[in-house]
């Protein structure tokens, strides 16, 4: 591939990034109507058709790929593209993350579990990667595992305990004791 091919690649991978960007932080802040989100996440979509079309697929833009699926909530379409790039960009915690958050939308929880394992093995020191493993513990109801990510979590990066009191994952064991226990420790 020459220098100019090179550069068109990288600026259509760009446009992709800028569109889930665009996606993910105005709907964070305003509301956007489906329509709208949907025009953009398609757009996306069809840069990476033209990318693929041109190029043969690589990792990055399979992984794009999966990330635009995630968004747009095709979960078991994301997963497959994820799927396909998660040895390759095995040291990658983003698409461990997201390989668990879509494994849990289709009820796969077990699944989610076994990437969030997969990345504490890559990189045991992130709290988000112990905060998620602790709610999808607690909606297997694994009260032991549940707390003790938690408790990971909130060592490494306190902040997290924000998040506790909204977070409807915990609820399937928000009155066991030890949850309590770790909780009222917070306050």
């Amino acid at each position: 591939m020459d220098n100019f091919e090179e550069i068109r690649r990288d600026r259509t991978a760009q446009e992709v990034e800028g569109y889930l960007q665009l996606v993910v932080t105005v709907t964070n802040f305003c509301p956007v109507s489906d329509r709208v989100t949907q025009r953009v996440l398609d757009r996306a979509i069809q840069a990476l058709d033209r990318l693929d079309w041109r190029y043969e697929a690589d990792s990055e833009s399979t992984f794009l790929r999966g990330q635009v699926y995630r968004v747009y909530g095709r979960y078991e379409e994301a997963i497959n593209c994820l799927n396909q790039v998660r040895y390759e960009l095995h040291n990658d915690l983003h698409v461990w993350l997201a390989l668990a958050w879509c494994y849990k939308r289709v009820n796969r929880i077990e699944m989610a579990i076994e990437s969030l394992e997969e990345a504490l093995l890559i990189n045991p020191s992130q709290a988000i990667i112990h905060f998620n493993l602790a709610c999808y513990c607690s909606l297997e109801e694994n009260v032991d595992q549940a707390v003790t990510h938690l408790r990971n979590a909130l060592e490494i990066d306190p902040d997290f305990r924000d998040l506790i009191e909204k977070e409807a994952d915990f609820d399937p064991i928000r009155e066991h004791s030890e949850f309590l226990s770790l909780v009222d420790l917070l306050v």
